[in-house]
């Protein structure tokens, strides 16, 4: 229930919004046999679940700029996975 609590999201728009709180994913994943990458956060479950709350029931006021700074920080480590599954999917 404390801080090491992990909650994933495979939510492009989410993750950039909890960004935008000052929440960045500990790490981005790819589903095993689908294309989505999934944001795995270090929060805890009430945390999570509250700013799920706030974002999807519209009633966040972040700036649009910075929504889309965060955006571009999350694709960015897409992009980086993606090049090293292809580095390292193609040696083995």
């Amino acid at each position: 229930m404390g801080m090491s609590d992990k909650n994933k999201t495979d939510s492009l728009s989410f993750a950039a919004y909890l960004g935008c709180m000052g929440i960045n994913p500990i790490s981005v994943e790819r589903e095993s046999s689908s294309p989505k990458y999934i944001f795995v956060f270090d929060i805890s479950e009430e945390s999570f679940s509250s700013q799920a709350d706030i974002f999807w029931s519209r009633k966040s006021n972040i700036d649009a700029l910075t929504y889309f700074e965060s955006l571009k920080v999350l694709k960015s480590r897409i992009y980086q996975n993606k090049n090293q599954e292809s580095q390292y999917g193609k040696a083995e």
